[in-house]
């Protein structure tokens, strides 16, 4: 994902976060790894389409596909250098990342390579290892989500993301 919004740093706090984490590496969570041509776990067919369907919407610039994908109170929190250095709410998120998708010149995808899920009940954390295109330029980062399994289906709760070199 794309930012171009510099705000001030501030430390990444994320209390709820890490003790949601926690909760799965010590209550007996079902975890998955998936690659391209792995799969396994009933639930993680169930999540595995929402991650399409998230990546799917941002690249088509489906910003109300894109929004559904975000629970009401998801918060998304862009990390550089160890540090936070953009935290939104949804609505400012989808906004901007609007903006930079009809901004840009050239097509714009992005595609999850490699994703671990760890799930238990109507909670799961995934990490995404991200790739996204930009005319030749290829760009990679991770993606760290808080799902939350909805009447409407899979939701991001919370969700920080970082590019590496």
């Amino acid at each position: 994902m794309s930012n171009n919004s510099p705000t001030k740093k501030e430390p990444f706090r994320f209390p709820v976060l890490l003790g949601l984490i926690l909760v799965f590496l010590i209550g007996g969570a079902t975890e998955y790894v998936w690659h391209k041509t792995h799969d396994a776990g009933p639930d993680s067919a169930s999540i595995k389409q929402f991650l399409f369907r998230y990546f799917k919407t941002w690249s088509s610039k489906d910003m109300a596909g894109y929004a559904a994908c975000f629970d009401p109170s998801a918060m998304i929190y862009f990390i550089k250098d160890g540090a936070v250095v953009l935290r939104q709410n949804k609505p400012d998120f989808i906004e901007g990342q609007g903006n930079v998708l009809q901004g840009s010149a050239t097509s714009v995808e992005e595609h999850a390579e490699k994703v671990k899920i760890v799930a238990q009940g109507d909670v799961a954390y995934v990490r995404a290892l991200w790739a996204m295109t930009k005319g030749s330029k290829v760009t990679r980062g991770y993606d760290h989500y808080v799902l939350l399994h909805t009447p409407q289906g899979w939701q991001i709760l919370s969700l920080s993301f970082y590019e590496i070199p």
